[in-house]
């Protein structure tokens, strides 16, 4: 196994302010998906292009749980999208048979902490 770095976004409800931080999953091309979900603390994983580089990977059922925030992204692309849970950003790694996960770059990562525009537009209520 080797160490596998992401940026990972998300908001403190109780500081009532964004966190940013780079992560580091020590994972193989086998178990990245599983380490990403183990760490998104979820079962399923959702992936949201936010560049033809960078995609955002949140918890599938994010919107269903109580207590996390609801973002509003603008991605490179120029679409607006809306999650629910901490972000993930990742690399998209184009192979031949599919696209795989691969890690973030340092510049990468600055250029999200600069220009990404993201707004908190709430919290989940949860199912009930």
């Amino acid at each position: 196994m080797r160490s596998v770095f992401f940026y990972k976004i998300g908001f403190n409800i109780y500081e009532m302010q964004f966190e940013g931080s780079k992560i580091e999953l020590h994972s193989s091309r086998d178990t990245i998906y599983e380490d990403l979900a183990n760490n998104l603390e979820c079962e399923t994983l959702d992936f949201q292009d936010y560049s033809d580089q960078i995609v955002m990977i949140v918890d599938e059922n994010g919107f269903f749980k109580a207590s996390f925030p609801i973002f509003q992204i603008i991605t490179k692309f120029g679409d607006t999208v809306e999650l629910a849970g901490s972000i993930i950003f990742a690399k998209n790694i184009e192979s031949e048979h599919s696209t795989d996960i691969g890690e973030i770059s340092e510049d990468e990562i600055f250029d999200l902490r600069d220009n990404l525009s993201i707004k908190l537009l709430g919290i989940t209520r949860g199912v009930k």
